[in-house]
């Protein structure tokens, strides 16, 4: 089995890819992690992947290299001078579903923008890669959307604008409220 990870830079909690790797390395055969090599849920599932004995596959992007001729901007300066092309990630994760896989597994940290794996996600969608979704909250719970795989998910929905992460709310249980010192009122 073939899978890409796609994640935050931002993710923190190993426990959640641990379990959805563990969960299809039940699946016999062998295993291949594809990723971007940045830090967070790349890797992390890389350091999973490793430990599981698959075999992992780094697809870092080259942001060293000059713009291209299909690039529609100008390179950028970094503090120190340098310049770099800010489609290096775009290419690399065209690359990465252009290899294939069997399934993408993606991790958002709400509240940040995630534009890498949103662009990711939208790539193996359109290969017709099913996607998994998961998005880490500022409380440290966990959503997950409905596996989902092209075309039937090809247009962004409700749970999937790029510009706003929504997080399904549930509603707390009802605890009795203390009522000490309170007066009431009749």
């Amino acid at each position: 089995m073939r899978i890409i990870v796609t994640g935050s830079r931002e993710w923190t909690c190993r426990p959640t890819i641990e379990a959805a790797l563990r969960k299809h390395a039940a699946v016999p055969g062998q295993h291949v992690l594809v990723h971007g090599g940045a830090k967070g849920a790349d890797l992390i599932a890389a350091a999973v992947a490793e430990e599981l004995g698959w075999k992992v596959e780094c697809h870092d992007a080259d942001w060293t290299a000059p713009c291209t001729s299909d690039c529609r901007h100008a390179p950028r300066r970094r503090r120190g001078g340098s310049t770099y092309c800010p489609a290096a990630g775009v290419r690399r994760n065209q690359l990465m579903a252009d290899l294939g896989a069997d399934l993408a597994l993606a991790f958002f940290r709400c509240g940040h923008a995630n534009r890498g794996t949103w662009d990711m996600v939208q790539r193996a969608v359109r290969a017709d890669i099913p996607v998994r979704k998961q998005w880490l909250d500022d409380l440290g719970r966990i959503h997950t959307s409905p596996q989902h795989s092209a075309p039937h998910h090809a247009t962004p929905g409700r749970w999937d604008s790029p510009a706003t992460v929504r997080v399904p709310f549930q509603q707390p249980s009802p605890v009795a409220q203390p009522t000490v010192g309170l007066a009431r009122l009749s």
